[in-house]
């Protein structure tokens, strides 16, 4: 039986393939979302009480934490791999499907090397208090 193209069993494992990756990327964001739920909620709570916010009250929420220029190298550097493996594992013919999330892994690392260059030295005691 003649399917048309779009039922090709390339493009089928593609799209299991990323609809795989976009299922885990909707669990993480649903996760986070609980866990920034429940900072916000504590931090309300003890704003309400009058107690203090921790020092390092910045690495919980948007202001920091993992969203420096580490992270961005990590995270193309991830890509970089799932674009090799997707190269190696497809067959000969969708091998170039690979060198998508290989080069949007290669801007994130190229994000990431520039953010590194201008920070300047590692600012990683920032948020500590004084010692007084």
């Amino acid at each position: 039986m003649d399917h048309p193209y779009y039922f090709d069993h390339h493009f089928f494992h593609l799209l299991v393939i990323f609809g795989f990756i976009i299922c885990l990327a909707l669990i993480r964001r649903y996760f986070w979302y609980r866990q920034e739920k429940m900072w916000h909620e504590t931090t309300r709570l003890a704003l309400e009480k009058g107690q203090p916010l921790p020092a390092n009250w910045s690495k919980q929420g948007w202001c920091g934490g993992r969203w420096g220029s580490s992270w961005e190298i990590r995270r193309g550097l991830i890509l970089i791999a799932v674009g090799v493996a997707l190269f190696f594992a497809l067959p000969t013919d969708s091998r170039l499907w690979g060198a998508l999330p290989a080069f949007i892994g290669v801007a994130h690392l190229l994000f990431g090397l520039f953010a590194a260059l201008r920070s300047g030295p590692s600012d990683s005691n920032r948020d500590l208090p004084d010692k007084k």
